[in-house]
């Protein structure tokens, strides 16, 4: 008869071994063998009667408090330019200061142009004049225009 098969842990925290000093406080250990590509789980459940947890042991966290969202960007100057003529080579300029993507900096290229321009604004009135230039840039933003 074969013997039984023991498990046995090894502990380590901090880069230290703290398995004997943990060996009586383990209550619980449990594995979970995930499936190829994830990773496994390891539990180790303690009562800490000893108070180790609360002082050296105690796990430090680097803690960086939230940020606050990034202001949305003011694309007045951008509309004013477009509102006023501007050269393409102004308007890409302002673009690249923006922070539009590149597609989305194509996408106001292609449409504001005046060959295409009064076209445009025939079927979209909702973009004329300097707050519909506004618009404009904030719906290409959104990816209302494509």
């Amino acid at each position: 008869m074969a013997g039984s098969r023991r498990a046995y842990i090894k502990i380590e925290y901090a880069g230290q071994d703290i398995t004997e000093a943990l060996s009586n406080s383990v209550t619980i250990l449990q594995y979970v063998d995930k499936a190829s590509g994830s990773a496994d789980e390891l539990t180790i459940t303690c009562h800490d009667r000893e108070g180790h947890w609360h002082n050296d042991w105690y796990p430090k966290i680097a803690y960086a408090p939230p940020q606050p969202p990034e202001p949305p960007y003011d694309y007045t100057e951008m509309a004013q330019a477009l509102q006023n003529g501007t050269t393409a080579a102004n308007l890409q300029r302002l673009i690249d200061e923006s922070d539009l993507t590149p597609e989305q900096g194509r996408t106001l290229q292609r449409v504001t142009p005046t060959a295409t321009w009064r076209d445009f604004t025939s079927r979209n009135p909702q973009y004329r004049g300097f707050e519909g230039k506004l618009l404009l840039i904030q719906d290409i933003k959104r990816g209302i225009i494509r």
